[in-house]
């Protein structure tokens, strides 16, 4: 069975903002545009991308909702 990287696809997320908006910090950036705390984005690379929030990122980033949340895509997130 496919495996689904948490961290992987949170170091993917983070680059992709580190390269859209350089001049801040990929977390705080991230987190201003979906309401939530910096420190909630941080606990996001342990824990994974809540899927409610997927689709926004995605759309953030111009990249697939299944590239942010395991769940998107049915893949076993542990």
């Amino acid at each position: 069975m496919e495996q689904y990287d948490k961290s992987a696809a949170y170091r993917a997320v983070i680059a992709r903002i580190k390269a859209k908006v350089p001049d801040r910090s990929p977390q705080t950036w991230l987190g201003e545009q979906l309401g939530v705390s910096r420190q909630i984005v941080y606990l996001w690379e342990t824990q994974g991308f809540p899927e409610r929030h997927a689709e926004a990122i995605a759309e953030l980033l111009g990249i697939e909702p299944a590239q942010v949340a395991a769940r998107v895509v049915g893949v076993p997130d542990h």
